[in-house]
């Protein structure tokens, strides 16, 4: 999680960091199972995603750019290691005028075990979330909810001075919620996914609850960022009939989006 007041990692919170990445990834795990929508194979959505996982199968994925992001601040760190010169967040220099600290915090650890634990969860949710976004719709997903995430932080907690991406990753768990909620009735599996992230959410929820070095405000941000930003950008399959009368299943999303990168 998002590490406040940078404090060093005590024994417990190790521990506890380890058990938040088990479940987090073993989560992932489930959700990751193929779903395939009721009747597949009469709706043709397999044929008809656009922007899905296939759509990057030549270049970087999306999970694999911001894995190599994370590493890269890591490496930084080595070079430069105070945090506050790096970008930590920092609410009084944010309100001056230095907004990059919005984004910075997302690509800086306080450990090697919180960037260990924040890449596995990085990993496993956010191929979770791509086979279905695919690239572009990742990427956006988590700028925005880091973002947000650092925005509560500010609001909530404006004496910390706090780094971590997990509050982008806890974006990418309310993408998946919101994805799995708005397809429940088409979607196999997606009880079962959202058993899942409920419980990524409440062990996030219980560790920080008796862990003061972890920014609660980061994490509830990011959930409500991500949340938002897949309701207006996120997969929404609707039902169309093709010339023969067969149901398929077309993703028109509220707000489309258009291709950053190429590939």
């Amino acid at each position: 999680g998002d590490v406040a007041f940078l404090c060093a990692t005590t024994m417990p919170t190790t521990m506890m960091r380890v058990a938040m990445c088990a479940v987090m990834v073993a989560s992932a795990e489930a959700i990751m199972v193929p779903q395939p929508l009721l009747e597949q194979k009469k709706s043709g959505l397999a044929s008809r995603l656009r922007g899905g996982y296939a759509s990057v199968a030549n270049g970087w994925t999306a999970t694999q750019m911001l894995e190599g992001a994370t590493v890269a601040g890591g490496i930084a760190q080595l070079r430069w290691p105070v945090l506050m010169e790096l970008g930590a967040k920092h609410t009084p220099s944010i309100i001056a005028g230095q907004y990059w600290r919005l984004v910075t915090p997302m690509f800086l650890h306080a450990s090697p075990l919180h960037i260990a634990c924040n890449l596995f969860s990085l990993h496993a949710m956010g191929n979770a979330l791509e086979r279905w976004y695919g690239r572009d719709r990742v990427l956006v997903t988590y700028a925005a909810s880091g973002v947000a995430a650092n925005i509560l932080s500010c609001v909530m907690s404006p004496a910390s001075l706090s780094v971590g991406a997990s509050g982008a990753v806890a974006g990418l768990v309310g993408a998946l919620a919101v994805h799995n909620m708005r397809h429940a009735d088409i979607l196999r599996g997606s009880q079962q996914n959202l058993e899942a992230i409920g419980r990524v959410v409440a062990l996030n929820a219980a560790i920080g609850f008796f862990e003061r070095s972890i920014d609660n405000a980061a994490h509830l941000g990011g959930l409500l960022g991500g949340a938002a930003v897949a309701m207006l950008i996120g997969t929404r399959f609707v039902p169309v009939r093709d010339r023969f009368g067969r149901t398929r299943y077309r993703d028109q999303p509220y707000v489309p989006l258009p291709r950053l990168l190429p590939g």
